[in-house]
């Protein structure tokens, strides 16, 4: 085992300096760059969900218009056949 004094302690500074920097650039620039591209994924599903909620809003307020009409005209239909 490598003994610690005032002669050795640059360089065990720089071998620890040296290898937190190698963990960094390895380890995590990559993860950081994961995590926004994640971030930014969740993003946009959200604003697609929203916009699918709005469609699906806008599609039960056409289909109650058509729902109605159809029993509007169902009703028509009955009176014209005389039953």
């Amino acid at each position: 085992m490598m003994e610690v004094n005032f002669g050795n302690v640059g360089q065990i500074i720089t071998i620890v300096t040296f290898s937190a920097g190698i963990v960094k650039m390895v380890v995590i620039n990559p993860l950081q760059v994961s995590i926004n591209s994640l971030g930014q994924s969740i993003v946009e599903m959200r604003d697609a969900v929203n916009r699918l909620n709005i469609d699906l809003k806008n599609i039960d307020k056409r289909l109650a218009v058509v729902e109605s009409s159809t029993k509007s005209a169902h009703k028509r239909i009955t009176e014209v056949n005389g039953h």
